[in-house]
């Protein structure tokens, strides 16, 4: 069989090619063997870990005893730990994270030529994902609701949407934001100045963030997600306003105890939130100023395939990332949508869709979701929220799961964060009203699920008192 049938649409730089090559092109793996010595023993996983634990030195000397110990040690994960590592953030990214090091201590990279034999799922998927054009099937579906805001009041938005917990993307929402006429990159740098801003595990000045997106392969890219922009740079929070569908925010009560609630988010192409659902039990709004963002979702309790939440939820074992996830699941998904399409709250309740310049997706509380960047320089601002259709559930999540609250300013809120809320509802004298609003939402569903019943219905099956117990 000749091996050009096999002949790989995206070479790996220094010849690496999955393992499933070895079988077909009848080969076998010597280069492996021969080249790591001792270290055959350990998978690909555990030897890209034992560089990791290298140090810089180690690791170069290491790269030059053979072609294969040569690929793993140039493994660009394992190089942008190191550099974050020993560096932090402060510096010009230059192309790769070993330039970057090297850049760093004030060396060079040399142009060197390596053509292994090295048959590796592990090296070869990896640089698959970071050069993989974002195929037009994995964002051309589009099943989430949309509705224009010149044709949804709040009062709609609340029936149709927030009580009933349904997803939607409203066009037009942010019509008038000076966002939408300033936000580019040159603006951000420009009022970004010198501050650091959070981008995953690492802080960087914008410049510095936008310079690494336009010119990194990374697997997984770093994206802005600052959780304290409007302090950083006022001018940015004063360029948008809370839409009117999320302006009763129950969260506010709490003053200056409130968990952290809005973010900047920044990001190239291919950058993204792996399959998480919100955190605190809140609903959140997510608003597109410029690019698009591929957002796909399933509803509470209907866990995505290949990803593995601990019993309690507060860890997510899921792909290394997102591109991978979609790459090897994605079409798992979309069948299992299909073929339970009348389940609308198993897999049949899948959801996805895209969100350009002006437009919101809401997400209701408890609805796992991923988010893809599509284009370069996408830029969005985002708020979580408590309205009355979830208060109740974000203070079951307040009282029964005290160690998974996020973001809070200040560990010491944490014990007392869940009496303090139904405290600050008491004082605004919405104790009553609330366990009424959770009776409609609750029929609300139930019209939407069974096609009848009514607000009184789903208030008589509530029992009890309407006031919150303790």
């Amino acid at each position: 069989m000749s091996a050009k049938r096999f002949k790989l649409s995206n070479p790996h730089p220094f010849g690496v090619r999955p393992l499933g090559n070895a079988i077909l092109l009848n080969k076998s793996n010597e280069a492996r063997d021969d080249g790591t010595g001792l270290l055959r023993v350990l998978s690909d996983e555990s030897l890209l870990a034992v560089f990791g634990l290298l140090d810089a030195k180690s690791t170069a000397s290491c790269s030059c005893c053979s072609r294969a110990l040569y690929c793993f040690s140039n493994d660009e994960d394992v190089w942008r730990e190191r550099t974050l590592g020993d560096f932090g953030s402060s510096y010009p990214f230059q192309g790769t994270w070993r330039r970057t090091y090297c850049f760093r201590k004030g060396g060079k990279v040399g142009n060197v030529t390596v053509r292994s034999k090295l048959f590796s799922d592990v090296l070869y998927q990896s640089w698959y994902c970071r050069t993989l054009e974002i195929p037009r099937r994995w964002w051309a579906v589009d099943t989430i609701p949309r509705v224009a805001a010149s044709d949804l009041t709040q009062a709609e938005f609340v029936k149709r949407f927030d009580g009933p917990g349904k997803p939607v993307i409203i066009t037009g929402a942010c019509e008038g934001w000076g966002a939408m006429k300033k936000w580019s990159r040159e603006y951000l740098e420009e009022v970004g100045g010198d501050s650091k801003f959070m981008c995953g595990p690492a802080d960087m000045t914008l410049k510095s963030f936008f310079d690494y997106a336009h010119n990194t392969s990374d697997e997984s890219p770093m994206f802005v997600f600052c959780k304290n922009f409007a302090d950083l740079t006022p001018q940015l929070a004063a360029d948008y306003e809370t839409p009117q569908y999320f302006t009763t925010d129950l969260f506010t009560l709490l003053g200056e105890k409130r968990p952290h609630w809005r973010w900047l988010l920044a990001g190239g192409a291919r950058s993204g939130s792996k399959w998480h659902v919100d955190p605190n039990s809140t609903s959140a709004w997510n608003a597109v100023i410029k690019g698009r963002k591929k957002w796909i979702m399933l509803p509470p309790g209907v866990v995505p395939p290949a990803v593995f939440p601990s019993a309690d939820g507060a860890e997510v074992t899921q792909p290394t990332s997102l591109i991978e996830w979609f790459l090897n699941f994605y079409d798992q998904t979309r069948s299992l949508a299909v073929e339970r399409w009348q389940d609308h709250q198993g897999y049949g309740g899948l959801v996805e869709g895209v969100c350009g310049p002006g437009e919101l997706v809401f997400v209701p509380t408890g609805w796992w979701h991923a988010v893809l960047n599509l284009d370069d320089d996408t830029l969005a601002v985002t708020q979580n929220y408590v309205s009355k259709a979830n208060v109740n559930s974000v203070r079951r999540f307040l009282r029964d799961k005290k160690d998974q609250i996020s973001g809070l300013r200040s560990e010491a809120h944490r014990a007392g964060l869940a009496q303090d809320f139904d405290d600050a509802l008491q004082e605004a004298a919405l104790l009553d009203s609330v366990e009424v609003e959770k009776a409609k939402a609750r029929a609300m569903r139930n019209d939407v699920q069974a096609g009848g019943g009514s607000f009184w219905d789903a208030l008589r099956g509530a029992g009890g008192s309407l006031s919150f117990a303790r």
